[in-house]
């Protein structure tokens, strides 16, 4: 092997290197296209997979062939059909079977014509194809230089763990933290969604929760709210050192996985059960004891975005038919209910997309399919009509929860249910999903889109009732300090 690999002439070798920049053309595509949201690590991890992928096919095919030229043409076979199939499976799926056939007739003849000009005129060949390679890639380089160089914030912000007592009272209440994404406060449901919030928050005041009527986040998206309110602390010294024009989320990722009040939470003795969504920052925790486990979810979001434009894309479509939406929020429901019976205090964290677009309900709280009418809805009136029915199918659902929690546990239980930013505003919605529309720009909102975008559902139920201090505050920041002074007794400092 390592004789053939000396022997390998120039034409060879570029159209070896040609072939690998057009095995990994899609990932670069794919990583440039979603260089906001994509943590560099995750990029280089799926970079050194397909790798060891190509370089194992090559040695593969060459221990079949056991010469250099016949190997080149049958990796060439198999680059084509990699950035071919994708098309191929989705016509596949879609029913659209003459497109299927075309895409077939098409791989099938570049395949001959590939390895007629590689044995006719292996030169240029070999110079054309790592040309056309380098050119694609480098077309995505500003994309990926994005994903990799994105600035990512380390510093753990307000070391609230440090100043709280390591010998709390026992026994420990359970905590269940639910954050509904893009639950809007009450105020906003009465004065933009024409909607009385009322039934349900009359039946949680029966439990005996305080809700703020009209609570605001403090950072209009989701990733730096989660961030604040996790952490228990405002951004002003994380974000120091990023550049305001980053882009990209993924540089506050560390904030939301490694935050301040799970640490404070293990030290106490707690066991950190994390529940999460699609989205990436939350679908899993390295730092919790145990993560929710979402068999429709089986890879990262750099993976299933690249798996979606290759053969791959079965895999992702498989996995998405193992269950509905509805039967794994339902499966989070049974975790959480699993979990509050333990003999040692837990500490659960929910984000949920219940309340988030795509909205997998029907109007009689059955599930949708997997089918056009749960994608994303860009018609603002339907939107907002959808919306508040989804509204309704989390609140019933909560009560449900509620009551078994009660119920079930053995031990006293803190319950807060906090979203983590507004409904999106009409513009907001346009911008998004419009055609040729400009980015939105926050600063440039109106009073009552940033009242739409910043106003949030804020509920915290805490069995020593003490909410004293609680009816002035205007911000979900100060939760966990509540939390804390429930906990430990301490007058923990509440932020302004």
């Amino acid at each position: 092997m390592w004789l053939a690999l000396k022997r390998m002439n120039r034409a060879e070798w570029l159209l070896l290197l040609g072939l690998f920049l057009l095995w990994n053309w899609g990932l670069f595509s794919v990583t440039s296209h979603n260089h906001p949201y994509l943590m560099g690590g995750d990029v280089l991890q799926l970079f050194a997979w397909k790798t060891v992928a190509f370089a194992a096919l090559f040695l593969g095919l060459f221990a079949i062939t056991r010469r250099i030229q016949p190997t080149l043409i049958g990796l060439s076979f198999f680059v084509i059909l990699w950035l071919f199939g994708g098309a191929l499976v989705s016509a596949v799926a879609s029913g659209a079977y003459l497109q299927a056939a075309i895409y077939i007739v098409l791989i099938i003849g570049l395949r001959f014509v590939a390895g007629y000009v590689i044995k006719k005129y292996p030169e240029p060949a070999g110079l054309l194809v790592a040309l056309y390679g380098a050119f694609l890639c480098c077309l995505q380089l500003p994309g990926v230089f994005a994903a990799l160089t994105t600035q990512t914030v380390q510093e753990p912000l307000s070391g609230l763990e440090a100043g709280l007592s390591s010998e709390p009272s026992e026994p420990l209440p359970h905590i269940i933290y639910i954050m509904p994404d893009r639950y809007a406060s009450n105020a906003v449901l009465r004065s933009q969604y024409d909607f009385s919030n009322e039934d349900f928050t009359s039946k949680l005041e029966l439990f005996g929760f305080h809700i703020w009527d009209d609570q605001y986040s403090n950072y209009p998206k989701t990733f730096q709210s989660l961030a604040s309110c996790l952490n228990s602390d405002y951004l002003d010294t994380a974000l120091d050192s990023v550049d305001p024009s980053e882009r990209s989320y993924s540089y506050i990722t560390p904030l939301i996985k490694d935050f301040a009040a799970q640490r404070a939470l293990q030290a106490q003795g707690y066991s950190y059960k994390h529940i999460g969504a699609w989205w990436e920052p939350t679908r899993e925790n390295e730092w919790a004891d145990e993560s929710f486990k979402d068999v429709t979810l089986p890879f990262d979001e750099i993976t299933s975005a690249y798996f979606q434009v290759t053969p791959l894309k079965l895999l992702i479509g498989r996995a998405q038919q193992r269950k509905t939406p509805c039967e794994i929020a339902e499966e989070k429901i049974s975790f959480i209910r699993k979990q509050i019976q333990s003999e040692t205090p837990q500490f659960i964290l929910w984000h949920t997309l219940m309340t988030h677009a795509p909205y997998i309900y029907n109007d009689d709280g059955t599930c949708r399919g997997l089918d056009e009418e749960r994608l994303f809805i860009t018609h603002y009136d339907e939107r907002k009509a959808e919306y508040i029915k989804h509204i309704g199918h989390f609140n019933a659902v909560i009560i449900d929860l509620i009551e078994a929690v009660m119920h079930d546990s053995d031990r006293e239980v803190i319950f807060v249910i906090q979203s983590d930013e507004g409904p999106f505003p009409k513009e907001l919605v346009r911008a998004v999903h419009g055609a040729n529309q400009p980015p939105y720009n926050f600063w440039e909102a109106s009073q009552d889109e940033k009242r739409q975008k910043h106003g949030v559902f804020n509920a915290i139920y805490l069995p020593s009732q003490s909410y004293e201090d609680t009816v002035d505050l205007r911000s979900p920041v100060n939760n966990f300090r509540l939390i804390f002074r429930e906990l430990t007794g301490q007058d923990v400092p509440l932020l302004v």
